[in-house]
């Protein structure tokens, strides 16, 4: 398949896999005017909690663009991510880049 070529060109698939944790979301729906018409423009963010190897909790907050797999997903559900051994800051999302950009890296 196509994303597991990416993930192997990228090197993700050397980073170590973990499961991580939905953390608090935030929705925010702006409204705005064009000519004479209200429309509405939305912002949804997510945090991701996991655990490195050495036991210290990471954290980062990613935007979910429209469309994406992870709307019917709740705080507190389960995913799976990597992290780079090098830099557990940064991470890989597959669900995320699936429906979305390939690159989750803070």
């Amino acid at each position: 398949m196509l994303i597991e070529l990416w993930e192997k060109i990228r090197g993700y698939d050397k980073w170590i896999r973990t499961e991580a944790k939905l953390g608090q979301s935030e929705f925010e729906r702006t409204a705005y005017r064009r000519k004479e018409e209200r429309l509405y423009a939305y912002r949804f963010e997510q945090c991701l909690e996991w655990v490195d190897q050495q036991g210290q909790s990471r954290s980062a907050r990613f935007r979910v663009p429209d469309g994406s797999l992870l709307f019917p997903r709740s705080d507190g559900d389960r995913v799976v991510i990597r992290y780079d051994p090098a830099n557990p800051e940064n991470y890989y999302f597959p669900l995320f880049s699936q429906s979305s950009s390939l690159t989750n890296s803070l």
